[in-house]
């Protein structure tokens, strides 16, 4: 595995010119504020304020990457789609967590 993120870590620095000491996020290889690793990188990242570049510091592009990682891999209203979705990011309990987050999210007073 760590041999495959570090060939798509190394396509994208190389595609996106950029410094890849720079880059680099955490010890695995994943980066951004979505915490992708390098292939989810190639694979999910979009655009989302038209610059030409996918970026995934930017909430303009990490917030419609995100959507599109969950979209791919199921995202519905059912909460099972949910959490297979969340599972193919996390296959521990982060799924739950996220779904009981947002749930008191949602039920938060507007201010």
């Amino acid at each position: 595995m760590a041999l495959r993120e570090f060939a798509c870590f190394l396509r994208t620095m190389r595609e996106k010119k950029a410094d890849p000491f720079v880059t680099m996020g955490s010890w695995a290889g994943a980066y951004g504020i979505s915490q992708f690793m390098p292939c989810s990188y190639l694979a999910y990242a979009v655009d989302g304020n038209g610059d030409g570049i996918a970026d995934l510091f930017s909430l303009d592009d990490a917030m419609p990457s995100i959507a599109n990682y969950l979209r791919v891999h199921g995202w519905s209203e059912d909460e099972l789609r949910q959490l297979a979705a969340l599972r193919a990011y996390n296959r521990g309990s982060y799924g739950r967590a996220v779904l009981a987050y947002a749930a008191r999210v949602e039920a938060m007073p507007e201010r």
